[in-house]
């Protein structure tokens, strides 16, 4: 995920290989790149970076208490096309599953937690769901999220917290919540109401 805060991204688990360069890419909303579409006809889901990215773009305290950072850069959209052109090869692993559009957002909780969260759309669930289980792989997310299946959702711990990754039909998710120190039922509980808002987005 794309960080703009002073702590090194490298402790954060759930962190995408592309999230270091992209930081420092200066990536925004408006990268000037076609609006690919991504769904199938009539599949109902949303057909270009942009409408992706009116969909599950998060609303201050649509997760209690949780509101957009301030901070640079807090939120970004990206094509596969703009993504990889971003970062190269560090893309490939996302793009050559079927990742079409990726989201990007920058919260912070109530008490001072941080949460990044990346979205990605991708052409159809059988591939969000291989993404999902290549990622728990790599990342050994072995941590029980509350009332999820393991095929669905699962966490890392990281320096600070846990990192999230999970599926919802097309949709894919990694998110890095920081600032619960060892705490890791604290961010888990947290780390559930997430995934309830994104899922809920799937519908």
């Amino acid at each position: 995920m794309i960080l703009n805060r002073s702590r090194p991204v490298c402790h954060r688990l759930a962190v995408p290989a592309y999230a270091l360069l992209l930081a420092a890419c200066g990536s925004s909303t408006n990268s000037g790149a076609p609006a690919d579409s991504g769904a199938p006809a009539g599949s109902g889901t949303p057909l270009d970076m942009n409408g992706f990215g009116e969909k599950y773009k998060l609303a201050d305290n649509e997760v209690s208490g949780w509101t957009q950072s301030t901070g640079s850069d807090p939120f970004l959209l990206f094509t596969a096309k703009t993504l990889t052109d971003k970062i190269d090869g560090a893309a490939t692993p996302y793009t050559d599953q079927g990742m079409q559009f990726a989201m990007y957002q920058n919260l912070d909780g109530p008490s001072g937690q941080t949460c990044d969260l990346t979205a990605m759309h991708f052409r159809t669930e059988t591939q969000a769901k291989a993404m999902l289980a290549a990622r728990q792989t790599l990342m050994s997310a072995s941590i029980t999220i509350p009332t999820y299946d393991a095929s669905v959702a699962s966490a890392s711990t990281s320096l600070g917290g846990i990192g999230v990754l999970a599926a919802f039909k097309d949709l894919y998710l990694e998110i890095a919540l920081d600032g619960y120190g060892s705490d890791v039922d604290s961010a888990s509980q947290v780390a559930v109401k997430f995934l309830q808002a994104m899922q809920a987005k799937t519908n």
